[in-house]
């Protein structure tokens, strides 16, 4: 079968061939009469005998300037040769349009357009200009100078400040882990690498709201230890707290240190508490200052650097409480209930990937509606309630408790037992992000021990 775009060409062709005739011989009409005209003025000359030397009308010399008989065109004949022209013009246009829609014009580009290109502000532009200089890069068709450049311009792009989302993301990390495997990082460039696409990328957050004499609650996240993971080993992160100030007053009484095998997961995070007992009601300002020491194992040797940077926020210290306990309804009570999943069996649970040999089940509240900050509890027949853990998780969140002794060994001779989610302002209070929580008890009654 012919090609659509092919017959379209054939078509358009074919009415500029036929109209370009048509519209000529149209335009230029046919004869009426054999009279003498001026042919400039198209005065007639008819009566005058013999022809005078210059036209009465408009002066011309008629010594060369008679044309004899008048045309009048034919406009039925004009008009289907100009909408034939019309239409092969439009014709044409549109296979050669879409002939060059075809080409990639970013690969006859050179190396500074695309670079100015892959910073443009429409979004498929950049992302075009990317791909095309990825695709150099993996290549080898950039030169040396060129090559670096890329690279330099690739690693700022990490930074949380000049990061781009999606694609365009993907493709800078690619060009990133090419880079490792292949051995193309300078030491500078290394270190730029782990400082944008890692270091930067750590968060301290506190709570906002705090009650008068309960700790600060803080979390410390990293959402891009991806970044720095070369094929031979973990990246291994290590961060320490090494100054605090409230209100410009240094603190002593506070410490944070963590170490993080990042083993290809897109965040790592952990919470901590700060201790505010002294603090009045009020706003007060916070500020850390943090020692991140970043470990990648390579094959000449474990390649190692340490940045610093400060984080600062304000909290306020309130007189009172600073949960809100939500009211149930009869919608509410059920989808709370809906969203909480028990899976209770003897032995080895197997949980993201991670064989626990002393887990005999687990609790999981998935998706709830409203924030949940739950003591959980087992009631056996006799009536004696049996701490089991806790389940906090915001609006949509998710939160999981492991019961790492066997149950029929706690309760030897229990079939069944009751499970209770008993709401809890304190667990809320030490979250950085709730700030209402269900406030009503919900049980689970009759729960099977298998």
């Amino acid at each position: 079968m012919l090609n659509v775009a092919l017959i379209v060409l054939i078509v358009s062709l074919a009415c500029l061939a036929a109209g370009a005739p048509l519209a000529i011989r149209g335009w230029r009409g046919r004869r009426v009469d054999d009279l003498p005209y001026c042919r400039r003025c198209a005065y007639c000359l008819a009566g005058h005998d013999p022809l005078p030397e210059s036209c009465p009308e408009c002066g011309h010399t008629l010594a060369r300037g008679v044309r004899a008989g008048r045309r009048e065109r034919r406009r039925v004949m004009l008009g289907a040769g100009v909408f034939l022209l019309v239409v092969g013009l439009a014709g044409s246009g549109l296979f050669v349009v879409s002939r060059l829609n075809r080409v990639d014009w970013n690969t006859y580009k050179p190396f500074a357009w695309l670079m100015l290109e892959a910073d443009a502000g429409n979004a498929n532009t950049s992302m075009r200009a990317i791909d095309e200089l990825r695709q150099r890069f993996v290549a080898g068709q950039l030169a040396p100078d060129q090559r670096s450049r890329f690279i330099d311009w690739t690693i700022a792009h990490t930074d949380p400040d000049a990061a781009f989302t999606g694609i365009r993301a993907n493709l800078l990390d690619d060009v990133i882990d090419w880079s490792v495997k292949n051995d193309l990082l300078t030491d500078e460039q290394h270190r730029a690498m782990l400082e944008h696409g890692c270091a930067a990328h750590t968060t301290v957050t506190f709570r906002t709201r705090i009650a008068k004499g309960a700790p600060i609650p803080m979390r410390v996240l990293n959402t891009a230890p991806g970044v720095a993971v070369f094929e031979d080993g973990d990246v291994r992160i290590e961060i320490t707290m090494t100054a605090l100030t409230i209100d410009g007053v240094p603190r002593s009484d506070a410490s944070y240190r963590r170490r993080w095998d990042v083993r290809h997961r897109n965040s790592i995070s952990s919470d901590g508490l700060i201790d505010a007992r002294d603090l009045d009601p009020g706003a007060h300002e916070i500020v850390t200052t943090w020692r991140q020491t970043i470990t990648v194992p390579t094959t000449s040797g474990d390649l190692v650097e340490t940045f610093e940077f400060t984080r600062s926020s304000t909290v306020t210290i309130v007189d009172g409480a600073t949960i809100a306990m939500i009211e149930a309804t009869p919608e509410s009570s059920a989808a709370v209930r809906d969203s909480i999943h028990v899976n209770l069996v003897d032995g080895i649970v197997a949980v993201e990937h991670t064989t626990w040999a002393d887990h005999s089940g687990m609790v999981l509240i998935v998706n709830p509606p409203v924030g949940v900050a739950f003591d959980v509890f087992a009631r056996t027949p006799d009536g004696v309630e049996h701490v089991l853990g806790t389940l906090v998780a915001a609006a949509g969140g998710n939160a999981q408790t492991h019961l790492r002794a066997p149950l029929r060994e706690r309760f030897p001779g229990v079939d069944r037992i009751d499970l209770v989610f008993r709401p809890n302002a304190d667990l809320a209070a030490g979250t950085i992000d709730l700030e209402s929580i269900w406030g009503a008890e919900i049980v689970l009654d009759d729960v099977a021990l298998k």
